[in-house]
C-alpha cells in the first residue's frame, strides 16, 4: 500500500508539472489519488509547503548541545557563586533562594543555548577559529543570566536586602573597570614604555571614557600587546610624546581574535564552586568553612 502510494505521488507530481501528459491536468491527478488511495491531497499540499522550524531543528542539534555542556559548567560555577555571595549579604528565606535560583537557572539554560547557536555559526563561518574579541557584553551569556538575576532580586527580596546587594554589585563592577583599564595600561607600557604621570594619566582616561567590551579582551593580552582593543584616540593621543604616538601609530592593536569565552577572568571560571543548594536562613549565611588542619611543626 505505501509503494502505491509513492507511485501515485509520483504521478501526481509529473502530471501537475506537465499537464499535457496522457491528456490529463493536475486537477485529474488529485481527484485520482483521493478517490482510489483516500489521500488527502490539499493538506499533503500544505504540509510541504510548511517552512521548517529552524528552532526546532536547531534544539535538537548535537553540535549545539556539545557547545551547551562544554559552556555550561563555567557559567554555573559564576551563578553558584553569586548565589552563595547573595545568601551571604542577604541572608534570604529558603522560599527567596528558591526563587532566586529558578531564576537564574532558567536565564542560564536560555541564554547558553542562544550563545552556542552564534558560536556555532562563527565557528563555521570562520574554519573553525573563533572571532571577534570586542563584542558587546550582550553577546556573552552571563549578561543575561546577570540581568534575570538581578530582576529576581528586585521582584522577591525585601528593599533593604535589595539595597545591600545593589551595592555589593556596583562594588565588584568597579573593582573589574579599574583591574581591566590597569591590565590594558600595562600592555600599553610595553610597547609604549610609559612613565609613571602617563600611566595614571591614561587609566584615569580610560575609566573615563569607559566602553563594557574591554574586559571580554584582557584574556587575549596573556599572548601579548598585539590583542589591545580599539581604544579612543582621546584616552592615549594627549598622554604620550611624539615618539610614542609614531610607534602606536606603526604597532597592531584592535585585533579581532577571540580566545574562548572570557569567564576566567576575574570570575569564577577556574574555581570549584560548590553548588548552591536552598536552606534555611541563618544569621551568618552559609555555614563556616572548616578550619584548616594546623600543620607539623608550625606554632600554634
Amino acid at each position: 500500500m505505501y509503494d502505491r502510494r509513492i507511485a501515485a505521488v509520483g504521478l501526481f507530481v509529473a502530471m501537475a508539472s506537465v499537464p499535457t501528459f496522457v491528456g490529463a491536468t493536475a486537477a485529474d491527478a488529485q481527484s485520482i489519488i483521493r478517490e482510489v488511495l483516500g489521500i488527502d491531497v490539499d493538506r499533503l499540499l500544505a504540509k510541504k509547503a510548511e517552512p521548517a522550524n529552524e528552532d526546532q531543528e536547531e534544539d535538537e542539534n548535537p553540535q549545539i548541545n556539545a557547545l551547551i555542556q562544554q559552556y555550561r559548567p563555567a557559567y554555573k560555577g559564576k551563578l553558584d557563586a553569586s548565589l552563595h555571595t547573595l545568601r551571604e549579604l542577604c541572608h534570604p528565606s529558603r522560599e527567596q533562594q528558591e526563587k532566586l535560583l529558578e531564576a537564574g537557572d532558567a536565564a542560564l539554560d536560555a541564554a547558553l543555548r542562544v550563545h552556542a547557536k552564534r558560536m556555532l555559526k562563527l565557528n563555521q563561518q570562520n574554519g573553525n577559529i573563533v572571532v571577534n574579541v570586542g563584542r558587546s557584553r550582550g553577546s556573552n551569556p552571563w549578561t543575561a543570566v546577570q540581568i534575570a538575576l538581578n530582576a529576581a532580586v528586585r521582584d522577591h527580596l525585601s528593599p533593604e536586602q535589595s539595597k545591600l546587594y545593589l551595592e555589593d554589585l556596583r562594588e565588584r563592577e568597579k573593582f573589574r573597570r579599574r583591574a581591566t583599564a590597569r591590565t590594558l595600561v600595562s600592555a600599553l607600557d610595553t610597547q609604549l614604555n610609559l612613565n609613571q604621570e602617563q600611566r595614571e594619566a591614561i587609566f584615569a582616561a580610560l575609566l573615563e571614557n569607559w566602553q563594557d567590551e574591554w574586559e571580554n579582551s584582557v584574556r587575549g593580552l596573556m599572548y601579548g600587546a598585539t590583542y589591545l582593543p580599539n581604544l579612543p584616540s582621546k584616552a592615549l593621543t594627549p598622554h604620550l610624546n611624539e615618539k610614542q604616538m609614531q610607534l602606536w601609530s606603526q604597532s597592531p592593536h584592535g585585533n579581532t581574535i577571540h580566545f574562548g569565552d572570557n569567564e576566567g577572568f576575574l570570575g569564577h571560571g577556574k574555581l570549584n564552586i560548590p553548588p548552591f543548594v536552598v536552606q534555611d536562613d541563618t544569621e551568618s549565611g552559609d555555614e563556616a568553612a572548616e578550619p584548616v588542619a594546623e600543620q607539623p611543626g608550625e606554632e600554634s
